[in-house]
């Protein structure tokens, strides 16, 4: 193969990434280097006739470590060089999907309701592939009390978009009292929880509680997607509403410590609108009775942005989407979301001539640390290159 130094320069890539990332503990080294060889030249003793002091002296061994660690990692990382095209394979994601289905997101401010919109937007997901053929799914109903996920974390698509075409406007309110609040601490911890033990299932086979010495890993592959309006604690006195942020930031706290970034998409205008616009579609006395109506006057809804940050920021999210009308579409920002919790790889394109780097970048680290080594480096030396010979 002709190929000379400059386009391995310009042609390197990776096929781990993801491991380059430790490159940046690489200057941290550097600085505490530069500090205590500041630190030598400050406290030496003063210099006097004939006495001779190097500039770097023994710390050079040290600067070599330093200066080795790159082209290790490098190493690490599997570099390669190829003529023509690449091509960049993405790893499975694991996507936790939050739902609120509480009676807010039965208004219809934005024009359709609120949970219709949520709904139609993980739908997309899947018909434009962005969910793909490996990737797990689970969907949690955020409601009035903390209840199991309609839907584990699960590789069957299919199964996950059945699940997620059930949701809508209840046919009647008189079924259930559950859209009536939203306990949103009470799902954050019970989504946790769920995860941890649907872990210990696929760690030990069989389903239990979390033993007291059992650590959850730390997964870069997943996240959470949560579609609500944010109306979380309207009409809550304060001392309760304090209360139950304090149990959602401790929960989300522990999502964090999970590697689960949270990356909330609120559905929803800024207008206040009544709850009482809900039974515009129900019919009084068969789909709900006047007891309700006097219950839901006086209240409203709006969407709340300071807790969608809320949900963003304590787990590391980058930014949320808004949806006030129908024609919004957050799967630009989702996918965006989903693509950065997947693992990158390179690899060459069929039929690429493809040149592994990593012995170059091994060799070229123990040069590096070789010539640290003092008055013994160009012996040392001497055989790398002689044993550089034998491999070429």
């Amino acid at each position: 193969m002709d190929w000379n130094i400059l386009n391995l320069l310009s042609n390197i890539y990776f096929e781990e990434p993801n491991r380059l990332q430790f490159l940046s503990i690489v200057p941290v080294l550097f600085l505490f280097w530069l500090i205590a060889w500041g630190l030598r030249l400050y406290f030496r003793p003063p210099k006097t006739h004939g006495s001779k002091y190097p500039l770097v002296g023994s710390l050079k061994f040290w600067l070599a470590i330093v200066l080795m660690l790159p082209f290790v990692i490098g190493a690490w990382a599997k570099p390669f060089t190829t003529k023509g095209n690449v091509l960049v394979k993405r790893g499975a994601a694991e996507v936790i999907f939050v739902v609120d289905y509480s009676s807010s997101m039965f208004l219809k401010d934005t024009g359709w309701a609120r949970i219709d919109i949520a709904r139609r937007e993980v739908l997309k997901l899947l018909s434009m592939g962005i969910l793909q053929e490996g990737d797990k799914a689970s969907l949690f109903l955020l409601q009035v009390a903390g209840f199991p996920p309609r839907l584990y974390l699960t590789g069957d698509l299919s199964a996950f978009s059945n699940e997620v075409s059930r949701l809508g406007r209840p046919v009647t309110l008189r079924s259930s009292a559950n859209y009536w609040g939203s306990d949103v601490s009470g799902t954050f911890e019970k989504l946790y929880m769920s995860i941890d033990r649907q872990d210990i299932f696929n760690e030990s086979g069989v389903l239990d509680e979390p033993k007291q010495d059992w650590r959850p890993k730390f997964r870069k592959n997943r996240l959470v997607i949560v579609f609500t309006d944010g109306d979380f604690f309207n009409g809550q006195d304060a001392s309760l509403a304090q209360a139950n942020r304090l149990r959602l930031e401790n929960a989300l706290q522990e999502l964090k410590t999970r590697g689960l970034r949270v990356y909330p998409v609120g559905i929803g205008t800024t207008n206040e609108t009544k709850l009482t616009d809900i039974l515009k579609d129900y019919e009084m006395h068969k789909d709900y009775d006047v007891a309700l109506e006097k219950e839901l006057a006086g209240k409203v809804s709006s969407l709340n942005p300071a807790n969608l940050e809320l949900l963003k920021s304590m787990t590391g999210g980058t930014g949320s989407f808004i949806i006030q009308n129908t024609s919004g579409d957050a799967s630009g920002f989702i996918e965006l979301a989903i693509n950065n919790h997947r693992t990158a790889s390179i690899e060459p394109g069929i039929n690429q001539d493809k040149k592994d780097l990593w012995l170059f970048f091994l060799m070229t680290a123990l040069t590096i640390f070789v010539s640290g080594l003092g008055r013994y480096y160009l012996v040392a030396l001497s055989l790398i290159v002689l044993f550089w010979k034998l491999i070429i």
